[in-house]
């Protein structure tokens, strides 16, 4: 059992080491572990980003819906102007599948404070979005962001990044 432990402090431990460290030990073994933990490590998703000051409310959901199967209704003061509530309307349910799922952490940056707003997460309620299941055409999908000390106004432009988009200058309504 000590043996176990010791190799698993061992695999943690190669991730934080130099790349100058000497390394010791069952050479094998050490290039077989390279190569499954290079396997396992995965690049992060690219991110596409889009801006309703290139061309309106129009030209943004017509390139959304064409590459990720959604239509972004805005973004809205709600609960007396602690949360931001985002709306968006599936029309690819297969092209909108990458913005839905439990491990999915969107969230909203205030351009003008350049702070970060995350999905609240109740622990009798849980995470205050609707996506952890896969996407329905032709359903609007709401998530709730909070907004303490009311720090977004309405008129305030902000970013939304929800998976593999980011979506820049949608004014707060």
């Amino acid at each position: 059992m000590k043996a176990v432990w010791g190799t698993i402090f061992a695999i943690c431990m190669i991730g934080l080491m130099p790349a100058n460290a000497d390394l010791s030990g069952d050479e094998e073994h050490m290039a077989d572990h390279d190569h499954t933990m290079m396997e396992m490590v995965s690049e992060p998703p690219e991110v596409t980003n889009y801006s309703l000051a290139d061309g309106g409310l129009e030209a943004l959901n017509t390139a959304l819906t064409l590459e990720h199967g959604i239509r972004v209704e805005g973004v809205r003061l709600t609960a007396n102007g602690t949360m931001l509530d985002y709306r968006y309307h599936i029309e690819d349910a297969e092209l909108a599948q990458s913005l839905h799922g439990e491990h999915e952490r969107p969230s909203i940056l205030h351009q003008r404070s350049g702070l970060i707003f995350q999905v609240p997460f109740i622990s009798k309620v849980g995470s205050l979005k609707q996506n952890a299941k896969a996407p329905k055409v032709n359903r609007t999908y709401v998530i709730l962001f909070s907004n303490p000390g009311r720090i977004v106004q309405s008129g305030d432009l902000v970013t939304i990044e929800q998976g593999p988009i980011r979506v820049a200058d949608i004014p707060v309504e």
